[in-house]
């Protein structure tokens, strides 16, 4: 039992040490190489609503493995991270925090500063986790690169809304209700 003889404290100063090596190292950046295969994947972005879970831990470290299998492949692999803004769950969650009926900019500033803290605290449990992501990559599902890829693509899809029920055109078909 290696673990018991170095001690938990060292293992995590090693660990900890060795992702940022790596990540210094730009090992988890995908190589620009014509030659090699494109592969990316992201994880599902999670909530800010609060800390990772087991679920996250596991989901995560099966793309991990997904990602890292590929690297081995020789493809250029990029794994992309980032988080979820959750808006409504977020409110709440804030409204619940403040405990207080306070005006519509001071919600929004503490939601900020909320997302602030939290992030970090995700990010550094993905870190934790050993996850192979490139953080130069990292999103946000409120950043306006995000929000406009989105709008984009429905407004690709032809994405209307009619007053009393929405419907898809897909090229090929229509749903009404």
């Amino acid at each position: 039992m290696w673990y018991v003889v170095l001690g938990l404290k060292k293992i995590k100063k090693i660990e900890k040490k060795t992702y940022k090596t790596w990540e210094k190292k730009g090992y988890f950046k995908p190589q620009k190489n014509i030659f090699k295969k494109n592969f990316s994947i992201i994880i599902p972005p999670p909530n800010i609503t609060g800390n990772l879970h087991i679920g996250h831990a596991l989901q995560q470290t099966i793309i991990d493995i997904t990602a890292r299998y590929n690297r081995m492949k020789g493809k250029n692999v990029l794994l992309k991270v980032g988080t979820d803004h959750a808006g409504i769950a977020t409110q709440i969650m804030i409204l619940k925090k403040i405990k207080t009926k306070k005006s519509k900019k001071f919600l929004i500033k503490k939601t900020w500063l909320w997302k602030k803290k939290i992030v970090n605290i995700i990010n550094n449990q993905i870190r934790r986790l050993g996850i192979s992501v490139d953080w130069s990559n990292e999103i946000f599902t409120m950043n306006n690169i995000f929000s406009n890829a989105v709008k984009k693509i429905f407004i690709n899809l032809f994405f209307f809304y009619n007053n009393k029920n929405f419907f898809f055109y897909l090229k090929f078909c229509f749903f009404f209700d």
